[in-house]
This record gives C-alpha cells, structure tokens and sequence, in this order.
C-alpha cells in the first residue's frame, strides 16, 4: 500500500462496526487512497470526501474513472462478485488483495483477487495503521475533491424529457429536503440506480434491499424499519414493484406507522421495457399505464400527492417535513429515462411500441 500510486480501499456490509469504520478511513488517508464500497454498504464514509460512493454496475462516472485507474484495490469484507467488480471491467490495471473471513479464489465464474488474507477487518487495520506512515498526498487533493464533488452521477442529468420528471433531479431533490434523522429504504428495480446516489446519507439510515435481486419487497422492509427504529421512514421505489404489496397500505394506515412512499411512477416495469425497447421488441407486455397511485393511498385513507413536477414534489416534502404522516407521493418520472445501467448492458433503448 505504500508503493502503490493509486490506491483505493473497498468496504462490504463485513466491516460495518463504526470502530473498524473509522480505522479503514484513517487507513486510507495515511496511505492516500481513495474510499469506496459495495451497495449494501453505500454511505460507510459518507463524511469523507474521497469517499467515491459505491462500486458495482451502480457507480457514478467519477467512481469508474478512479477504479479505471487504479493500481491497487484492497477490500476489507467485501464481496467481489460480478455485480460488485460490474463483470470484471471495473479495474482492468489493479493488483486486489481481498481481505475475508470467507475465502473464494473464484466466485461467480471469475478470479476474485490476486491475494486473499484470511482474517477479521478490525484487528487487520488496527495492525496496518500501526505500522504504516503517513505518505504524502498526489491524491487525496483539493482538485480531485472538488472532481467528486462536482462531477454528475451520469451524463442524463441534466437531460430534459417531455413525458415526465427526470428521475437524477428528482432524487438531488429528495435528497436535499429529506430530514437527516429520517430512515430511508431502497428497494430493487429500474429505479434504484437513481435511489442509490443519494448523497451524505449515513449507511445506518439508508438500507439497501438485495435479497433475490427482486422487485416487491420494498413496502414490507419499510414497515419493518419504521417498527424497529420509531423514526419516520422514506420507502424509495418504483410503480410496479410498489403495486406487489400495495394493499399493506391498510396495515399502515391501521398501525399509524409514519411511513412515506416516494414512488417513482413510469407507467410500467421499467428494467423490462427499457431492455424490450433495446431489443427492437415491443414493450406491451412491461407497460401498464399510470397507475393512480395517490389516488389508491387517498382510499385507504392515507395521505396521496399527485407529482407532475419538482415545485410539486418540493411542496409534498415540505409539508410532511412539518408533520410526518404515511403518504403516498406519486412521482410520474419519464419513461424516457434510462439508466446507464440499462445503456451498457442492452446499447441505447429504442422508442416506446
């Protein structure tokens, strides 16, 4: 780590004691590399910022272009998963040490590292950080921190579309009005690549649903969160997965759980269509219309906001600021927005058939 130039340090779920959190940070800074993480993980070093954001087919164009240049990646209880390492294409040029209690050499068809070490993250970098010296900083500078800071999370973000709000405006919205005391859950789904660059979130108010990689469980995770933690609760989804568990709007309305539902609402499965669309497929099959959800939430005697627009959104948020309620807000995102996720995996979505 000394010798490397352009080091980087990985976090998973394994390291997610704040102690072992604070010695990764003080680690990289002594050895001048950058920050980043696995999803699960998003927000570990919220507060540092050469923290990069996540890995994986989810990372932000700044974050590619540090893992690009990488020259040496070591993790500390992480997974490296083809979903993690975005099929091994994320550092082409790194030499990776994986530091694990759970040893793989090679794991979903790929070699994970070029060197495993077998052991707990806490005692692991405690020992490094006694023995390693403060080197000088080439990266960790003014200029690179205002590169992270400024650099949009893609090229869309500035895009505009006719047939709805764009969805990485609506998120710096959201991110900006939402209580820093409140819980937040991102579920799974087209939607999540945006959900999941919300900025100087902690990890330990912002939980990241990847079981079975499935749609639907957004709603059931939200209630537990709120259950557990007595705070007011973001449930962050899309229409279709939302729809799958809808009728537990009742158990809400019925427990006066203070869980508000930010749905982004494209008419339909918006993975599927998009990938369709790509295909020169017709997208019938993904495509159900606008569901009415404000209306639905307003039935179960819930509170419903209709969302054509940011000034509307902004409204919605700032009035449940004052007094968090359970709410529906129906956010109706262009269908027309697609994530890059979507764009290097299927080429460029053709139109709406």
């Amino acid at each position: 780590m000394i010798r490397a130039e352009r080091p980087i340090i990985m976090a998973g779920i394994g390291p997610s004691e704040p102690a072992t959190v604070d010695q990764l940070a003080v680690l990289a800074e002594k050895c001048d590399a950058f920050l980043v993480t696995t999803l699960p993980a998003r927000g570990l070093f919220h507060k540092d910022p050469f923290y990069l954001g996540v890995a994986g087919g989810f990372a932000s164009q700044v974050t590619r272009r540090f893992l690009a240049d990488a020259d040496l990646i070591v993790t500390f209880g992480a997974s490296i998963s083809s979903h993690n390492s975005d099929q091994q294409k994320l550092w082409p040029n790194a030499f990776v040490i994986q530091v694990t209690l759970n040893p793989q050499l090679y794991f979903q068809g790929h070699k994970t590292s070029n060197r495993i070490i077998v052991g707990d993250s806490y005692r692991i970098v405690s020992e490094l950080n006694q023995q390693v010296d403060q080197k000088n900083f080439s990266n960790r500078t003014a200029e690179n921190m205002r590169v992270i800071e400024d650099t949009p999370i893609d090229g869309s973000e500035f895009s505009e579309y006719s047939d709805g709000i764009n969805p990485l405006r609506a998120v710096k919205l959201l991110n900006q009005k939402i209580p820093n005391g409140w819980q937040l859950v991102n579920s799974s789904g087209h939607c999540s690549y945006f959900f999941s660059h919300m900025k100087n979130r902690s990890h330990e108010q912002f939980l990241t649903i990847r079981e079975f990689g499935a749609i639907g469980n957004g709603l059931s995770f939200a209630m537990g969160v709120a259950v557990a933690t007595s705070q007011p609760t973001v449930l962050l989804d899309g229409d279709g997965s939302f729809l799958m568990h809808i009728q537990e709007l009742e158990t809400i309305r019925r427990t006066g759980l203070p869980v508000v539902s930010c749905i982004f609402n494209d008419g339909g499965y918006g993975s599927e269509f998009h990938k369709l669309r790509a295909e020169g497929l017709r997208d019938d099959g993904a495509n159900f219309g606008h569901s009415e959800l404000h209306q639905i939430a307003r039935g179960f005697d819930i509170k419903g906001y209709l969302v054509e627009n940011l000034q509307q959104l902004e409204d919605a948020l700032s009035e449940l600021k004052k007094f968090p309620v359970a709410a529906v807000l129906d956010i109706r995102i262009s269908p027309s927005a697609v994530s890059p996720v979507i764009t290097r995996s299927h080429g460029k979505p053709g139109i709406h058939r």
